[in-house]
């Protein structure tokens, strides 16, 4: 991998660039994330419907979570950055993890084992240890001859000093997630309001908070996109072009002017200015330079 790359593009510019990389394709991002919703959860949330909370099938649904995270976010961190990178990408990636079952599966296991030793000291370390490790995935998908260890390890080294960036990311999306909440706050208010727990209405329930939850798969694309751009960035796979070229000064001192003398002087050598190098190639998103370093 290269040098630490400390991203300070701000937040609005990743989002941008999360926009432009969605440019036809939030239709297909949206199912993509909605497929991901209901292989993830609907199976364990059906088995906790039907089965009271002391039935030995309630460990069924966990241990279902279980073996499928780790393959199913990989795969969603798969189609999302081929995407990005404007590559094929298709619905069928998300299963792409099971053809690595066990590392994925293991570098799944690892992380949320870390994120909750380091949530035992306290909440605030666990959220930091998520950042920390939020980049594993990415790193799967571009390395897939690294253990789950390494990737974890790399996570690491590439966040050291842009966990606050990834942090303010996520944070410039609170009002869209509270926006698209409000649905499912309301479905959970009238099921508390009405708490009758047979099948029946627990799959009444769980229907409605699905119908409710598509403002948040709407919203998954568009977050998941900016947190690839920022991977990008400290990857190396763009770079900020941060300099830009200097303003003419306004004014300029005034100098002393000297006649020539009458003597006759050799004459005066052209000056030479410094040469300039041609200006790289550069991809224009909105109002957002970034510049590929490798190729597709």
């Amino acid at each position: 991998m290269e040098n630490q790359v400390i991203v300070t593009l701000p937040s609005r510019d990743l989002r941008a660039i999360a926009r432009e990389a969605l440019k036809g394709r939030w239709k297909e991002g949206f199912i993509v994330c909605l497929v991901y919703y209901i292989l993830m959860t609907l199976p364990a949330e059906i088995i906790a419907s039907i089965f009271p909370v002391t039935s030995p099938a309630q460990m069924v649904g966990a241990l279902y979570s279980l073996l499928v995270s780790g393959p199913f976010t990989f795969g969603l961190s798969l189609y999302f950055m081929s995407a990005f990178r404007k590559r094929e990408a298709g619905y069928g990636q998300i299963f792409a993890g099971f053809e690595n079952f066990g590392k994925t599966f293991v570098l799944m296991l690892l992380m949320t084992l870390k994120i909750i030793l380091w949530s035992l000291l306290l909440v605030i370390p666990g959220i930091i240890a998520s950042f920390r490790y939020s980049q594993a995935f990415f790193i799967l998908v571009d390395h897939p001859e690294y253990s789950a260890s390494q990737c974890i390890e790399e996570s690491k080294r590439m966040m050291n000093g842009n966990k606050a960036k990834l942090f303010w990311l996520s944070l410039s999306f609170i009002g869209w997630e509270l926006l698209a909440s409000i649905p499912v706050a309301i479905v959970q208010s009238v099921h508390r309001a009405n708490p009758v727990y047979d099948i029946p209405h627990n799959l009444l329930f769980m229907v409605l908070t699905f119908i409710a939850m598509i403002g948040i798969y709407i919203l998954m694309p568009y977050i998941f996109q900016a947190t690839v751009a920022m991977y990008e960035i400290m990857a190396g796979n763009l770079k900020e072009l941060i300099s830009e070229p200097a303003e003419p000064p306004e004014h300029t001192e005034a100098v002393e002017t000297v006649e020539p003398a009458e003597t006759p002087t050799a004459e005066a050598e052209p000056v030479v200015g410094p040469e300039i190098e041609p200006t790289p190639d550069t991809t224009v998103v909105e109002d957002v330079k970034v510049e590929w370093r490798k190729d597709d």
